[in-house]
């Protein structure tokens, strides 16, 4: 099978996994959500496996034939007198794949942001950014890298390579599977190292979908009650519509309030854990809460719009 055929195919599998999942692409807002974090988790996947399995065996073929020719060179009582490190270049290549896979993941969570700021409901004539409305609400920031270990280790490494020429040196917290290392000490991760921080960083991608549903989903419910929170009270609606009117959608709006408060009060706790686990933080339990009277809560508020 087309390697990248077995890659879509693998990653389609999984997303079917979701509950209802056929039914939820039927919206078109989580069909473009869905492209994009397909087509990116590929890419990221693909390039470090170009790095692998093309990249490095060409280089470790290189470095073979350079042993080669220096116990053939007629030079070589005097290249034997300096000192070759012919791992660097394979190293070298390995960190670059770092450089590569951050890169992608970096564009991915760009291109994410601006796919939400579309899907924004209309508040007002300047409305705020998803990405400052995170910030803001949920005090989440996906782009302050080192705060959530898969990602920090891979913007680590890239980072090193590129200010740093390889080496263990940061303004930022060493991973901890570094620790050990000085600034002096290089970063020589093997192919398989790079690999396994790809899948970690694709594992987090879901998480970080997550979140950010959630935060949209409390965002659209906010300006539902916005828009219910606005009455009619001025004197041209006043002129338009009877006092009796005006009451009932008042008495509607409040029920329409009520019901989006409760619906955010559930939906926050799961935000909440949903942003200690990119953190890292996988044993905190979800937030206890009774499903059970918050449901039956939410069918008796329904049940008056009926």
């Amino acid at each position: 099978m087309n390697p990248l055929d077995r890659q879509i195919e693998t990653f389609a599998r999984e997303f079917s996994k979701i509950p209802d999942f056929q039914k939820k692409m039927q919206d078109q807002e989580l069909r473009q959500v869905h492209s994009l974090v397909a087509l990116s988790m590929v890419g990221m996947k693909a390039s470090t496996e170009l790095v692998i399995q093309s990249f490095l065996p060409a280089v470790e073929r290189k470095i073979e034939e350079t042993k080669r020719y220096i116990r053939t060179s007629k030079y070589k009582g005097a290249l034997n007198q300096v000192t070759h490190d012919f791992n660097k270049s394979k190293f070298d290549t390995i960190r670059y794949g770092y450089v590569t896979l951050f890169h992608k993941y970096e564009v991915f969570v760009k291109d994410l942001l601006e796919m939400y700021d579309k899907f924004l409901p209309a508040s007002g004539d300047n409305p705020e950014p998803f990405e400052r409305y995170c910030k803001r609400r949920f005090k989440f920031d996906a782009k302050k890298w080192y705060r959530f270990p898969s990602v920090h280790k891979v913007n680590f490494v890239s980072n090193c390579t590129k200010h740093q020429d390889g080496k263990c040196v940061s303004e930022f917290p060493l991973p901890e599977i570094y620790s050990h290392l000085s600034p002096c000490d290089y970063i020589n991760n093997s192919a398989q190292d790079l690999r396994g921080d790809c899948k970690d960083l694709l594992d987090s991608i879901a998480i970080l979908v997550m979140i950010y549903g959630y935060c949209m989903q409390i965002r659209m419910l906010e300006v539902s009650i916005e828009e219910d929170e606005t009455a009619y009270t001025t004197e041209e609606e006043g002129q338009i519509y009877s006092a009796s009117f005006i009451a009932s959608m008042l008495e509607f709006k409040r029920k329409s309030i009520a019901f989006n408060k409760k619906m955010i009060e559930i939906v926050m706790p799961h935000v909440e854990r949903a942003i200690k686990l990119y953190e890292g933080d996988y044993l905190s339990p979800m937030p206890k809460s009774d499903l059970a009277k918050l449901k039956n809560e939410l069918e008796l508020m329904a049940s008056d719009y009926i």
